[in-house]
């Protein structure tokens, strides 16, 4: 019952030792079917990560583009509106002092 087994690959039957052209040509194509489904994986994450950066760059883009566009809002003036301003202010200095040289000379 105690058999002991041999050390040598001789002594094996020679299915367990080697196998067939047939197994040999499967294992080939198991492998290689491995191969091109790793590499479609790689290319899978390569576009990916292509995505993501894009989707990063352009959303940077996109705020960049959103901040200039309102410091530019505020800090410009539509044409003509300053000297409008400056005009406004003016004449309300004008009405002020034209009104209260009236009222003091009535006081007088």
């Amino acid at each position: 019952m105690s058999e002991v087994l041999p050390e040598d690959n001789e002594d094996l039957p020679a299915k367990a030792a080697g196998t067939s052209p047939a197994d040999d040509a499967i294992d080939k194509r198991n492998k290689l079917l491995i191969d091109i489904w790793k590499q479609a994986v790689e290319t899978q994450k390569h576009f990916n990560d292509m995505c993501v950066k894009s989707r990063q760059l352009g959303l940077t883009f996109v705020a960049a583009s959103l901040g200039a566009a309102l410091y530019l809002f505020i800090r410009s003036t539509p044409a003509g509106v300053k000297e409008r301003q400056q005009r406004l202010i003016r004449s309300r200095r004008t009405h002020f002092r034209s009104a209260a040289t009236r009222s003091f000379c009535t006081f007088l």
